[in-house]
Formats: structure tokens, C-alpha cells, sequence
């Protein structure tokens, strides 16, 4: 059946095949690495903290349309980001933005049994001053138990630590294959 997927995706003219597989599954990283993806990328999932009072915050978010977080983000675009917290597939879900000031927005699925946080966005002029890890802090202030889907970019994970968030046991690898030559 991949076979097939990669021959089709190939035929259209597709560059890449990306998908994301649980790195303890180790039959399926077996079988993607012997069909050619190459590993990009490791997936994290974080938490908030359940106790009370762990995490506090020093600002104040404000609600807003999760489309004009969305706006912000598209007109700073970044590297691509997984599936589950790109901006465009947020609002396939009930959410709510938050943003802090004009250079901070957040996205928070609210159609699970907790919230979820589906996109963190922090515009290119005011990166590293802190702003992320003090909008991460505000919402775990805001929803007990907020998490994030196991999608978050391995290199993000000292920022979320940072913000005295947990880290999960479960990750994912991010993997891609080159469609640039055809398939036998």
C-alpha cells in the first residue's frame, strides 16, 4: 500500500511524502526507514501542571478571534510546522485565541476533555524577549491541565520547560521521502 501512495504521489508531481509515526513503534520506523523517509524531526508533547499555583503568570491574555491570530501568523510565515499546529488546521476545531499585546497569539482547542494548546506564535521582531514563555505561563495560569497535541518540535522543548511545563513520555518522529526520483 505505500508503495503504491509514494508511485501516486510521484505521478502527480508531489516533491515529498511527510507522516509521523509514535518513535516506540519500532515495525513502522523499520518500515519507513527501508521505503527511504529520512527522520527531520522529533515531536513532543507537554503539560501544564495540575497542582495549583505552580505556574504563575505575569501578564494578561486577551481573547480574540482565532482567525486574526491565524492572520498574524500567516503573514510572518515560518518553517513548516506538523499538522496537528498549523495555523490553517486550527480552525477545523472549536477553539479560542488569546493574544498578548500585538505580538503574541496562542490558539486553544476547547473540543477536548481539556484544552489544548494548538498554536503558540510570537511575531519575528519580538522573538527572545521572553514573550513565548510568558504567554505558555498566562495559559497554564488560565487552564488547569492545558496540554499540547505530541506535535511540538523537539527544539522547542527548553522553551516550554522553561515555562514550568511537564514533558510526556511519548514522542513522534517526523519523517519525510524525497519524491525527486521515481519509484520502481
Amino acid at each position: 500500500m505505500l508503495e503504491q501512495l509514494l508511485r501516486e504521489a510521484h505521478q502527480r508531481g508531489d516533491s515529498a511524502l511527510w507522516l509521523e509515526v509514535i518513535s516506540s513503534n519500532a515495525a513502522g520506523v523499520a518500515l519507513y526507514d527501508r521505503m527511504g523517509f529520512t527522520h527531520q524531526d522529533t515531536l513532543c508533547c507537554f503539560t501544564a501542571p495540575l497542582a495549583s499555583g505552580t505556574v504563575t503568570s505575569t501578564i494578561t491574555l486577551t481573547r480574540c478571534d482565532p482567525v486574526t491570530a491565524i492572520g498574524s501568523m500567516i503573514a510572518a510565515p515560518d518553517d513548516a510546522l506538523p499538522w496537528m499546529i498549523d495555523p490553517l488546521g486550527t480552525v477545523t476545531l472549536p477553539s479560542q485565541g488569546y493574544r498578548w499585546g500585538n505580538d503574541a497569539y496562542a490558539i486553544v482547542a476547547t473540543a477536548f476533555t481539556k484544552p489544548q494548546l494548538r498554536t503558540l506564535h510570537v511575531t519575528p521582531a519580538a522573538r527572545r524577549q521572553g514573550h513565548a514563555r510568558r504567554v505558555l505561563q498566562a495559559l497554564a495560569a488560565q487552564f488547569k491541565g492545558i496540554s499540547t497535541p505530541v506535535a511540538v518540535p523537539q527544539a522547542l522543548t527548553p522553551l516550554f520547560l522553561q515555562a514550568g511545563w511537564e514533558q510526556h513520555p511519548i514522542t513522534q518522529f517526523l519523517l519525510c521521502h524525497s519524491l525527486s526520483e521515481p519509484e520502481s
